[in-house]
């Protein structure tokens, strides 16, 4: 158990980061998010569709 502490420990840092992080960059940029993410995954799920 003692090694998959610093795992968790490690985990709760980036959620600690990347929220406060993602809330800043959303509210800078207006409000509008990228569709980076939502058109990698829809290329993962699907690698066929060329619409992408």
């Amino acid at each position: 158990m003692s090694r998959v502490t610093p795992v968790f420990g490690l985990f709760t840092l980036i959620a600690l980061v990347d929220g406060p992080v993602y809330s800043n960059l959303h509210r800078w940029g207006g409000g509008w998010k990228s569709s980076f993410v939502y058109l990698y995954a829809k290329k993962s799920r699907d690698p066929t569709d060329h619409y992408c």
